[in-house]
């Protein structure tokens, strides 16, 4: 097997979310993803909106094809902070994993490409979308 692909095992799920600070609504979205889950949240910043949620079944197979997306070395990486998140009210993304005993979180700007990280970041948009 090849060592560079990650396991199910070593990366048990991966979480990814959006942040808006200035917003009324929805304004915050967090989803979870595992072999055999995918939990979707999106809420807003205090109790005017009820959150919406969305619990389901997920398959291993789609699971591991998102965590062939994911170089390791290169995430683990990267800065914790890229760029200015939510500067101007412009929205953060984040994703964060536990890869083996490490756990991080690299947080960075609404709609910005992370080098290294670029495919990962398009399918967890993807899912998001079409999960609103």
């Amino acid at each position: 097997e090849d060592s560079d692909v990650l396991s199910d095992e070593q990366a048990p799920s991966i979480k990814y979310g959006t942040s808006f600070g200035f917003c009324v609504g929805y304004c915050l979205t967090d989803i979870e993803v595992s072999s055999d889950r995918l939990y979707y949240v999106s809420y807003g910043n205090n109790n005017s909106v009820a959150p919406k949620t969305i619990n389901m079944d997920y398959t291993k197979e789609k699971y591991l094809k998102i965590l062939n997306l994911v170089d390791q070395e290169k995430f683990l990486a990267l800065d914790p902070v890229i760029g200015c998140p939510d500067c101007a009210d412009g929205g953060a993304e984040w994703i964060e994993m536990t890869i083996g005993k490490r756990t991080k979180k690299v947080t960075f700007e609404y709609g910005k490409e992370v080098e290294g990280v670029e495919d990962l970041i398009l399918k967890l948009r993807k899912i998001a979308s079409e999960l609103k």
